[in-house]
């Protein structure tokens, strides 16, 4: 990924790598998002096909590749900040964004997705 030095970094968490493949979903249509890369209590990175559009809200969840707290999704707002290609000849984009809205119990979820299956 090509660091962008005029976009000061904000992030205070180490960011996490999850084992297994998380699809992120539109929660109001189905669509694919992307795929988590990787994640922290505050924000995501995702890869996708399509660049997600920056300074856009999206009501999205995080898939499972189990379930853990009985829950089989991790619903969030999420805000995209920045959309950058994988490469300069890309057919994949790099998409960052910050967890705007999620539920006390979502959280916990997260949480515990983040320490168990985070690298």
């Amino acid at each position: 990924m090509v660091e962008d030095n005029s976009i000061p970094n904000r992030r205070t968490q180490r960011r996490r790598t999850l084992n297994g493949v998380v699809n992120i979903v539109n929660q109001l249509d189905g669509a694919l998002l992307g795929r988590l890369v990787n994640i922290t209590t505050e924000g995501l990175m995702l890869v996708n096909a399509t660049p997600l559009a920056t300074d856009t809200l999206y009501q999205a969840a995080l898939e499972l590749p189990e379930p853990l707290n009985n829950m089989t999704r991790i619903e969030l707002g999420m805000d995209c900040l920045w959309t950058s290609p994988t490469h300069p000849d890309a057919d994949m984009y790099w998409s960052g964004c910050h967890i705007i809205d999620i539920s006390e119990e979502m959280f916990n979820t997260l949480t515990v997705l983040i320490e168990n299956f985070g690298d």
